[in-house]
């Protein structure tokens, strides 16, 4: 059971990424990405067993720009990046820290109007995201 839950686990960063590019169509060369949450848990500063580094990394290999936001942790060697560093094509909320509830309008702002918003734990007004014309994902 361990072992099967771990398969599991360590096979949900290329989900969410085969979703994302799904979504934003096959060609991902030069789409921008930002990637917000690198710990395991929310609002601790610990990154050990993140899976955020898997989706960066799996990102990257379509050909994405990605950069990375956490306030609790330092990105490691990946670039970082906030809502205020232009309009991306996707973002990523993969950790639920206190500082991304209710900023909807912010990350509205940030994403491309054809663009893809991952909540990945199911934090973020789904209506306003929807009726914002962008894509909105979520496991």
């Amino acid at each position: 059971v361990i072992s099967a839950g771990r398969a599991v686990n360590d096979g949900m960063a290329q989900l969410v990424v085969d979703e994302v590019v799904e979504a934003l169509g096959k060609s991902m060369n030069e789409k921008k990405v930002l990637v917000m949450g690198m710990t395991f848990k929310e609002d601790v500063p610990d990154t050990r067993n993140s899976q955020s580094y898997a989706v960066i990394k799996a990102l990257q290999d379509t050909g994405c720009d990605v950069l990375a936001h956490d306030p609790q942790a330092p990105n490691g060697d990946i670039p970082s990046g906030s809502l205020e560093n232009g309009t991306f094509d996707a973002v990523l909320v993969l950790v639920k820290h206190k500082e991304y509830f209710n900023i909807e309008d912010q990350i509205i702002n940030a994403t491309k109007e054809s663009g893809v918003i991952y909540d990945l734990k199911n934090m973020l007004n789904t209506e306003k995201i929807s009726e914002s014309g962008r894509k909105y994902l979520s496991l």
